[in-house]
């Protein structure tokens, strides 16, 4: 994947890991079922991602801890390529995530629908049953790395 997709896979996971962006704090106003630690473990369990949820467990000590830890694995293991078409890979773990955490929401399936478009050949269903409106979730990384935006820019 190019660095802007890269950049928009982060930004989507901060969604559903409270994270920072690159460029600024947005505050968290509300969270997937489990918290950070079962978002975490839910993302990191993708083989996209690596496959090492347990990961997780040494750093749920604070919310910097879990946030830099996703942000690095996502990194590496996007520019690593070790799985075929990871930003189709990653969008289907990030969907499928939030599914599962009850944290669905426009903003992750819109990223959804753009990946889908840039790579038609992605069979991922970006459709569920969002929640009302949750201003913030712990998957913004992911969907910034995706589309090139900003986390602030997804966020609102």
């Amino acid at each position: 994947p190019t660095m802007s997709t890269v950049a928009r896979l982060v930004a989507l996971l901060a969604l559903l890991v409270p994270a920072v962006a690159d460029s600024a704090a947005v505050p968290i106003h509300a969270t997937c079922d489990g918290g950070r630690v079962a978002s975490c473990k839910c993302l990191l369990a993708c083989e996209v991602f690596g496959s090492q949820p347990e990961k997780c467990e040494a750093a749920e000590d604070t919310e910097d801890s879990v946030n830099k830890l996703v942000h690095d694995v996502v990194r590496t293991s996007l520019q690593s390529q070790t799985v075929s078409d990871p930003d189709c890979a990653g969008i289907k773990c990030i969907v499928d995530c939030a599914k599962q955490l009850n944290c669905l929401n426009q903003k992750v399936v819109g990223e959804c629908v753009n990946v889908k478009e840039v790579s038609r050949s992605c069979d991922v269903n970006c459709n569920g049953s969002p929640r009302g409106a949750l201003p913030f979730l712990p998957f913004a990384v992911f969907l910034a790395v995706v589309g090139g935006a900003r986390f602030t820019d997804i966020l609102g």
